[in-house]
């Protein structure tokens, strides 16, 4: 008996000794399918990690057969090994971009049989899907990690009365021109709120792309917030992506993901249903910050097909005694610039470079809102005219009461 398993044992040494392949993984129930060729440069996608490599061993007894290791026992393993290095893959669309399998031979221990399976990958982020056969076509661009992505660490002093809705849209049901990097602005904003702003994640409402529709934006700025602040609190609205100009009403409109600029009145949500909204809600003070344009003269900014562009102010009587200040990208004539290779918008970089620490010019750790105003507008205004040929000069509207009021965005006192 003892001869037999040894002779099956030397079999298994052989046979296993031989095999060796390298292929494309397959579909898994972690990630998307391995994403290789054009398909890749088709892709938007941020590169999370190179060069990783992630083993599973499984074990055979001779005589009685175990559990074999397999592609998805050892992707889980990858995880795992991102995770312990900092790289949460929970909930990201991922994918394995050209990774391959190499099933080594057995090596023999006793009588375990130890087959191994190595993965080599890079893994990325999938930030948005190739464009499908019929579907517009844009130049493909890669959201790069820059300098504001890193949001500064220190003890932040919460405060549970700070509100904010924060929207980006970068691409639009409708065929219109997509908002490179809207989605991320959005993103990256978000964290600012939460770890440095002292915004607690559960008063922070994000609303991107499919999810800020107009019924998003109606439920969480006029049910959600009234519901939730009081006269202590505070609140910030931020979007990212077109805004739209209504030539009958000579008002600026966001536009939602399911926004038609030729029908504004049914499908915008306008400036000044937005301003008054704000305006009958409990809060003591309300900052407005907006990433767009709403000439019609491109950049951010869509109109109907066959229209001029336009003057539309973004100000608004509404503002001259209220409580709302609100910070634009350009004034009502001119275009919204993104700043390509800095991966945002060109107000939402210099906005996240100023609430990193760049705006506290006394640097007595506080920054105020007039202070990130002060910073941005010329770094803005230079970098339209330079890189984009372009005339930018963000605006900052409200009352006089309300702009001279120091609005602390950073290091509050309790």
């Amino acid at each position: 008996m003892m001869r037999s398993a040894l002779v099956v044992m030397v079999l298994l040494v052989i046979t296993g000794g031989a095999v060796s392949c390298k292929r494309g993984l397959p579909p898994s129930d972690f990630v998307n399918d391995s994403l290789k060729g054009q398909q890749l440069a088709q892709t938007k996608y941020r590169l999370l990690k190179q060069g990783v490599v992630g083993n599973s061993t499984g074990f055979t007894l001779l005589w009685v057969p175990m559990s074999r290791p397999t592609e998805s026992e050892a992707r889980r393993d990858m995880v795992n090994r991102l995770k312990q290095e900092g790289i949460d893959l929970k909930g990201l669309p991922v994918s394995y971009a050209n990774a391959t399998r190499e099933r080594g031979g057995f090596s023999l221990l006793g009588l375990i049989a130890t087959p191994r399976i190595t993965l080599t990958a890079d893994i990325v982020e999938i930030l948005e899907q190739p464009q499908t056969a019929g579907s517009p076509t844009e130049q493909p661009y890669m959201v790069t990690s820059v300098d504001v992505d890193d949001v500064p660490q220190g003890e932040v002093i919460p405060n549970k009365n700070r509100y904010a809705v924060v929207i980006g849209i970068e691409r639009y049901r409708r065929d219109l021109p997509n908002v490179n990097f809207a989605s991320h602005d959005a993103k990256v904003m978000r964290e600012y709120l939460t770890k440095r702003l002292g915004f607690s994640e559960q008063n922070v409402v994000s609303l991107v792309n499919d999810h800020a529709a107009k019924s998003d934006m109606e439920k969480y700025l006029e049910y959600w917030l009234p519901e939730h602040v009081d006269n202590d609190s505070t609140v910030l609205i931020y979007f990212s992506g077109h805004g739209a100009p209504n030539l009958k009403s000579n008002e600026g409109y966001i536009l939602p993901y399911d926004g038609d600029p030729t029908y504004l009145d049914g499908t915008g949500y306008s400036l000044k249903r937005l301003y008054e909204t704000l305006e009958k809600s409990p809060a003591k003070e309300v900052v407005v910050m907006l990433d767009s344009c709403f000439s019609g003269t491109g950049g951010r900014s869509v109109m109907s097909k066959g229209l001029r562009p336009v003057v539309i102010s973004v100000e608004n009587p509404v503002l001259a005694g209220g409580k709302t200040v609100v910070l634009t990208a350009s004034s009502g004539v001119q275009s919204s610039s993104t700043y390509n290779s800095k991966s945002h918008g060109l107000l939402t970089y210099f906005l996240l470079k100023g609430l990193q620490g760049s705006a506290d010019q006394n640097k007595d750790g506080k920054i105020d809102l007039s202070e990130v105003y002060t910073y941005l507008r010329p770094q803005v205004e230079i970098v339209a005219r330079q890189e984009f040929n372009n005339e930018q000069t963000p605006q900052l509207l409200g009352s006089p009461a309300m702009l001279n009021k120091a609005i602390m965005l950073i290091g509050w006192a309790p």
